[in-house]
């Protein structure tokens, strides 16, 4: 989705949301919970020439007060997200619930996909919302599960 606004969930360096901006998305948002992991993203951007496209947000993205804080970040960027990756650690608690987190933003209304990458143990939801799983990809102990917007 060419201009797309990028949300990086869980984003630890920043590799798959710096992707996507080289593939064409038009802002990326970055979050992550470690403050320390924040400091280093924010500089790889600057080192990149990537700070006026992107924005680090330090959040928990299982908190209750994530929605909130990514739809303030959103509205910075002037849209809603398009595009949705999120790759927590596999041994995370919960991982399943992150499609509901997602589609519960009203930031994410026009997201077209949502992307959870988890490991291959993981029971993930076939639906969540609007969104609806169309696709499993298995590498070894990991896997993606792809997620797409039905209201749309």
């Amino acid at each position: 989705m060419p201009g797309a606004l990028f949300l990086d969930l869980f984003a630890g360096t920043g590799a798959i949301g710096v992707e996507a901006l080289s593939r064409g998305a038009g802002r990326a948002v970055f979050v992550e919970s470690d403050a320390r992991r924040c400091g280093a993203l924010k500089e790889a951007l600057r080192g990149l020439s990537l700070e006026n496209v992107s924005h680090v947000v330090r959040a928990d993205v299982m908190g209750r007060a994530f929605p909130r804080i990514a739809a303030k970040a959103a509205a910075a960027a002037g849209s809603g997200y398009g595009i949705v990756f999120a790759d927590p650690p596999y041994q995370l608690p919960g991982v399943a619930r992150i499609p509901h987190i997602v589609s519960g933003m009203e930031a994410a209304e026009g997201a077209a996909i949502l992307v959870v990458e988890h490991g291959a143990n993981a029971v993930m939801p076939d639906a969540a919302g609007r969104f609806s799983k169309y696709r499993v990809k298995e590498y070894g102990s990991a896997s993606m599960t792809f997620y797409k917007n039905d209201s749309l």
